[in-house]
């Protein structure tokens, strides 16, 4: 396999990166996609799904929970990115993070809230973490990348 060079990575990720930089309606559409499914996931009963996780049911374990809590900080890690990405076409950079995580943190206990609801779902401090874990490794991610892609790029000498 071949390896890039440095600067070649870098023009590569910034390459990929103005890929995703689409209009803003279509960031809309995408956030709402993934929102309606998301929410889905999170407000269904386990024994009668409406969208399959393809996770079996069983009893309760360590295992099984730590599990799920992983599928949650990722799914928020997920939601957090999308949100963010969506809103910092309309919002100055620093209000599209305050708003993000006004809505992920207040949608991330919601939910756990709403789980109440269902037979057999409840609401649990360890889900409610990595939710809240999520949200905080997806703001900082994107901070990151957002603001290493908007430095301006050092001009070669001569």
């Amino acid at each position: 396999m071949m390896s890039l060079d440095p600067d070649e990575e870098i023009f590569m990720l910034r390459y990929i990166l103005k890929r995703l930089d689409v209009p803003a309606v279509i960031r809309w559409m995408v956030l709402i996609a993934w929102m309606g499914v998301f929410l889905i996931y999170l407000l269904q009963s386990e024994a009668h799904p409406v969208l399959s996780t393809g996770i079996p049911p069983g009893p309760y374990s360590p295992e099984r929970d730590a599990f799920f809590s992983s599928v949650h900080l990722m799914a928020y890690i997920v939601t957090t990115l999308l949100w963010v990405w969506t809103l910092i076409t309309m919002l100055p950079f620093t209000r599209a993070l305050i708003t993000t995580f006004i809505i992920v943190i207040s949608m991330g206990f919601s939910t756990e809230v709403l789980q109440t609801l269902t037979p057999d779902r409840h609401f649990q401090l360890i889900d409610l973490a990595a939710n809240s874990s999520g949200l905080m490794i997806g703001l900082i991610a994107f901070a990151g990348v957002y603001r290493w892609y908007h430095q301006p790029q050092p001009q070669p000498l001569g």
